[in-house]
């Protein structure tokens, strides 16, 4: 454990997939170099899919901790990153950071304007309440998740 601990350098690297296909050997390298994390950004409309190349990078890697960096409230509804979310954490336990914030790029690209704080505030808590396995309320809605042997305590860190 020990020599894990000074072989493993607590960064987090930031990647544009630009091709979905290159994102698994970059995490792969990464992982070989002793990175810790690796972020994965949420730019529709200039990268590759955020949770295409969040799978691609938690195949090729075995304890890389792998982060959205960052999705928005604006473009996922929060039933679709909880989603997301849980299987990334079916295929790699541990080993996914769900980063968020008000929205950049993603946000900008469709002429979409960035949530404001408490409407990302409203979204952080839907989610986390979904990957409880409760009912959530996001923009006046209420809803649950339903999905097959779910288990609550696979939710990653937000």
């Amino acid at each position: 454990m020990a020599d894990e601990i000074e072989n493993t350098t607590n960064v987090c690297v930031g990647v544009f997939p630009f091709k979905w296909s290159e994102v698994g050997e970059i995490a792969g390298a990464l992982e070989r170099a002793g990175i810790s994390d690796m972020g994965i950004v949420d730019s529709p409309l200039v990268c590759r899919d955020l949770y295409v190349g969040c799978v691609a990078s938690l195949l090729q890697t075995d304890k890389l901790r792998v982060h959205t960096a960052v999705t928005n409230p604006v473009t996922r509804h929060p039933s679709v990153t909880a989603g997301s979310a849980l299987s990334l954490c079916e295929l790699a336990p541990g080993r996914v950071v769900i980063g968020i914030a008000t929205g950049d790029s993603a946000v900008w690209g469709v002429g979409l304007k960035p949530a404001k704080v408490s409407e990302l505030c409203e979204y952080i808590i839907a989610l986390k309440t979904l990957l409880r396995g409760e009912e959530a309320v996001f923009q006046g809605n209420t809803f649950r998740g339903h999905w097959k042997d779910f288990d609550p305590s696979l939710a990653p860190p937000i």
